[in-house]
């Protein structure tokens, strides 16, 4: 089985993955929010839809399935009783979500945090200084090695030198010898001090912290696995709810019956009204109107082409005949 321990050198990458971990289960948990804000929103909607009367206008409240036949307005009352069903399942997801989703991912992450500041902070700080201790004997062995080579070097020329030169070379040697000595102590000091701390913090320390990482992650995993297999769970019942309902759908739709309501409706309207032909009613006091002959299209063109004089001709008058006899008859009289 993996175990945290052989890591032991790499606490950085754990304490990233720890880091990673809180972002995660805080992304998730505003992901959840949403979805169960989103399950609540649709869930209502459809409650909605399902219950309140249907109306088609402002100002016309009846509804129009009241005045629809038997087999189709059964069919359609079945459909909002059992869409409600699902707005049910979507509400009650809603809250399942949050309070079995969201909360248990708010409570481990609040977990996490806490433990995870009390483990790497604490733990970083000793491998800083652990890392400042291993800084400090790599200087001192600089310096000591550069001491070294300075004394090996003043040896070497005290070998060609002789007489006052030779004398200050000695004294440098001696001087040098000295520091020499000190400088190696110093280093000594300082590779026995964090050889030590290295000790303590990578052989006894970190390997419980590791552990605490692991405990940590492992609770993590566990509970985040649980939340993502609740939601599964959710989807299952909700598609289950789903298929019983569209199974009853279906079942309802064999017994629509265009036939059957046609019955129905004609049963109901059947004799109802009686549209009877009006009587004449006349009374006495009334005479009968003498119906104008219609005049045919010959008679008219006969009459169109009567000449004006024609028409107009008269008997003349007395005076007329007078001025119309010959003067010699009146001179004769």
């Amino acid at each position: 089985m993996s175990d945290f321990t052989n890591l032991i050198y790499e606490f950085p990458a754990v304490s990233t993955k720890m880091e990673n971990i809180v972002i995660l289960t805080k992304a998730y948990i505003a992901y959840f929010k949403e979805r169960a804000s989103l399950e609540n929103e649709y869930g209502k909607g459809i409650h909605t839809q399902s219950t309140v009367p249907m109306k088609t206008s402002l100002f016309n409240k009846e509804n129009p399935v009241d005045k629809t036949e038997s087999t189709l307005k059964a069919m359609l009352e079945t459909i909002n009783s059992e869409s409600e069903k699902i707005g049910q399942k979507h509400l009650e997801t809603a809250s399942k979500i949050l309070n079995e989703i969201v909360k248990p991912l708010e409570a481990l992450v609040k977990d996490i945090e806490v433990g995870k500041k009390k483990l790497i902070n604490d733990t970083n700080k000793s491998i800083n200084s652990h890392n400042a201790l291993v800084t400090a004997a790599e200087k001192a062995k600089v310096n000591y090695k550069k001491a070294v080579t300075e004394h090996k070097n003043a040896v070497e020329a005290g070998k060609t030198l002789e007489g006052p030169a030779q004398e200050k070379n000695n004294i440098k040697i001696g001087q040098l010898d000295a520091k020499v000595k000190k400088l190696e102590a110093d280093y000594r000091a300082a590779v026995d001090k964090a050889n030590t701390t290295r000790e303590v913090l990578y052989q006894t320390e970190l390997p419980e912290v590791l552990k605490g990482c692991q405990e940590l992650i492992s609770k993590h995993y566990e509970t985040f696995k649980a939340v993502l297999d609740q939601f599964v769970v959710t989807h299952i019942e909700l598609s289950t709810i789903i298929a019983d309902v569209s199974q009853r759908l279906r079942g309802n739709m064999e017994h629509v019956s265009y036939e059957a309501d046609l019955e129905e409706f004609i049963k109901a309207n059947l004799n109802v009204h009686e549209i009877k032909n009006i009587e004449l009613e006349l009374e006495e006091a009334t005479a009968p109107t003498e119906e104008k002959k219609e005049e045919t299209p010959i008679e008219e063109e006969k009459k169109e082409e009567t000449p004006i004089e024609e028409e107009k001709k008269e008997v003349p008058t007395e005076e007329e005949k007078k001025e119309e006899t010959p003067v010699e008859e009146q001179k004769t009289e």
